[in-house]
């Protein structure tokens, strides 16, 4: 197994970097195993990929991100087994130097209450000669500083003040995980979205004072069922540190509150909406 970074520059507007990537591997079975028939004694197998990104600056202070995969296994004949995809597609830019947006595909990240990718189990415990495999694992299903790769859009600015706090910034997206889909010839599913905001105050340079606020719910308008899930979770903290070159000490107050229920629309027959299965937590 071997891997390239590639990195290439045509003008101050588009610019191209990217990943190669050579594996191949091969299983054989010990001789010694006389009375298996079914299984093959020896089989190999691997893949040439290459992922290409591409980013153009169209404007001033936009740019337009796209990764094509290119994967070629082996064993293929004259290019039979190629595979072009585009594995990644986003733009993104900044309105009047003030506000930053993106659209696309979104690596999004709260607190570990609200919305965190938690490493796989047993993940600290793995010997160093398992790496490789699990750097591949890692970066083919977008495992990055513990962020959900999400698509939809996302927006944050923040501000600066000179007297009782030294600085205010705010993020807030919008996702959708899954879209309306058939059920059968007269019932569809509705669009499963995820939006949430967060905040975050810098109050002195000792203490930060920190909100998120994260939803789990379906638009039953975009499907033909007239009970959608509702799953809000809301999580704030106060954090204050203290230190110097030599030591840091945290000290964190954390606290949050969620609910889960069924939202049952009545529009239909005229009455008001109501709810089922309702669980609270905090």
């Amino acid at each position: 197994m071997s891997d390239f970074h590639l990195h290439a520059q045509v003008n101050e507007n588009i610019w191209f970097d990217g990943l190669y990537r050579s594996y191949f591997v091969r299983d054989a079975l010990d001789k010694s195993i006389a009375n298996d028939t079914i299984s093959a004694k020896n089989t190999s197998n691997g893949y040439n990929l290459l992922d290409l990104n591409t980013h153009v600056n169209p404007v001033k202070n936009i740019e337009v991100f796209a990764q094509l995969r290119i994967n070629n296994s082996f064993g293929s004949f004259f290019g039979s087994g190629t595979e072009i995809n585009v594995r990644q597609l986003k733009a993104k830019g900044t309105v009047s130097d003030k506000v930053r947006f993106s659209v696309g595909d979104l690596f999004l990240k709260q607190s570990k209450f609200t919305l965190y990718n938690y490493d796989e189990e047993l993940s600290g415990y793995e010997n160093d000669m398992l790496k490789p495999y699990r750097d591949i694992i890692h970066y083919e299903n977008f495992y990055t500083e513990n962020r959900w790769r999400l698509h939809g859009i996302q927006t944050d600015f923040s501000f600066k003040f000179d007297r009782f706090i030294r600085s205010l910034s705010f993020d807030f997206f919008v996702t959708r995980p899954r879209g309306s889909n058939q059920i059968n010839e007269t019932t569809y599913s509705s669009d499963l979205l995820l939006s949430g905001g967060s905040m975050v105050s810098e109050i002195n340079k000792r203490l930060t004072f920190s909100g998120n606020h994260i939803n789990l719910f379906e638009v039953a308008s975009s499907g033909t069922l007239n009970i959608s899930v509702r799953n809000p979770v809301h999580d704030m903290s106060l954090q204050h540190h203290f230190g110097n070159d030599k030591y840091r000490i945290e000290q964190k107050l954390q606290t949050g509150f969620s609910q889960r229920y069924w939202l049952h629309s009545e529009l239909e027959n005229g009455r008001a909406d109501s709810t089922s299965n309702n669980t609270q937590g905090m």
